[in-house]
């Protein structure tokens, strides 16, 4: 196992439950482990609520901020893909 897996490992059991950061574990892609994080975490789109077809959207777009913070989960957010499309790369500010 690679060092940075037992440190993701320890970042999703200390958020999630054993079962759920199990879940995430299986998986090889560090992006389906983000969306699993944000679905078990945020559980909704943060625009409108929905719980269908989740997408992982970054907060500000990769064509802004360059690869340097592609797999940084603090840009990451959970939005359901026709409001991720909605959004596009522009930055939007929603409560």
């Amino acid at each position: 196992m690679a060092l940075r897996d037992i440190f993701s490992r320890r970042f999703y059991e200390k958020h999630l439950t054993q079962e759920q950061a199990d879940e995430i574990m299986r998986h090889k892609n560090r992006n389906t482990r983000h969306l699993k994080f944000l679905i078990f975490t945020q559980k909704k789109c943060k625009f409108c609520g929905s719980t269908e077809n989740p997408t992982v959207d970054h907060i500000i777009p990769v064509s802004i901020t360059g690869r340097k913070r592609k797999y940084d989960l603090s840009n990451k957010q959970l939005l359901c893909r026709d409001c991720n499309r909605k959004k596009g790369s522009k930055i939007v500010i929603h409560s």
